[in-house]
């Protein structure tokens, strides 16, 4: 079970990363920045992925966002002034926090719509964003963010895939 007190102080979580882009493979490290703080009825926390020793290398599928851990659940979050869980809108939580197959689809303030499935991948649970640049994150109780990626053109329009850590099998 995922526990909104599973992010209590900064985290740094650190996993090999390969980025395929045509013929060409390239390998390094993925560091996703965690930076949480306690609001009213939860903890709100700042995700920030980047690769390492890569040489400049970026990521173009990141899951960067605002997740808001509650009790209930995980949501990610826009509003980057919201303070209080309880503002939360219920229809918009994208993981339960006793995780189950679930799918979310959200709205934008320009009508564009999202899809987050969540699916179990061995001990993980991995939330997949669907659409032209599809990306996933993957979460573990008690170990925290395990995994990630995505696909989608690339650098000129070349198809492009990026895994790191925890990899769903077939997904990709």
């Amino acid at each position: 079970m995922l526990n909104h007190k599973d992010f209590p102080e900064d985290a740094v979580f650190q996993h090999a990363v390969e980025i395929r882009q045509s013929a060409r493979i390239s390998n390094g490290d993925m560091r996703c920045y965690v930076q949480p703080e306690v609001i009213p009825g939860g903890v709100r926390a700042n995700l920030r992925c980047a690769p390492f020793g890569m040489g400049g290398e970026i990521m173009m599928f990141t899951f960067d966002n605002i997740l808001i851990a509650t009790r209930d659940g995980l949501w990610l979050e826009t509003d980057e002034t919201l303070d209080d869980a309880a503002k939360l809108d219920p229809t918009r939580m994208i993981m339960a926090a006793v995780p189950g197959p679930r799918r979310t689809v959200l709205v934008d303030a320009e009508r564009k719509r999202t899809t987050y499935t969540v699916v179990q991948h061995g001990d993980a649970w991995c939330i997949q964003r669907s659409g032209p640049k599809e990306a996933y994150l993957c979460l573990r109780a008690g170990d925290g963010i395990v995994g990630g990626g995505g696909k989608g053109p690339g650098m000129n329009g070349e198809a492009r895939t990026e895994t790191w850590g925890t990899v769903p099998k077939g997904s990709w």
